[in-house]
């Protein structure tokens, strides 16, 4: 067995499909967790992250598309983003896709 094979796919995340969204102006993005009765606002790149994961991406795919729209080096926007996709997958706003 070659050591691709024993590695685990990386986690593939994506909105959670009950969590409403709205743009507010050019910059803001409301959310709406009906189930939990809880609003929150992203904006910039949490914004762009959360329109991201419209479809399932990996941290690496959400990490180079920041890349190639932001200037931020590698360390600290995967960090950021890391930190961002942690916090709304357990406020549940993200799922891991598949699971």
């Amino acid at each position: 067995m070659s050591s691709d094979e024993s590695k685990p796919a990386p986690l593939r995340y994506r909105r959670n499909a009950s969590v409403l969204s709205a743009a507010i102006g050019p910059t803001e993005v409301a959310l709406l967790d009906h189930a939990r009765e809880t609003y929150y606002g992203l904006d910039g790149p949490g914004r762009r992250i959360w329109e991201l994961l419209a479809e399932p991406r990996t941290l690496d795919e959400v990490v180079a598309a920041l890349m190639s729209e932001y200037d931020v080096d590698k360390a600290t926007c995967r960090a950021d983003t890391r930190e961002l996709v942690e916090q709304m997958l357990a406020k549940g706003l993200v799922e891991v896709a598949g699971a």
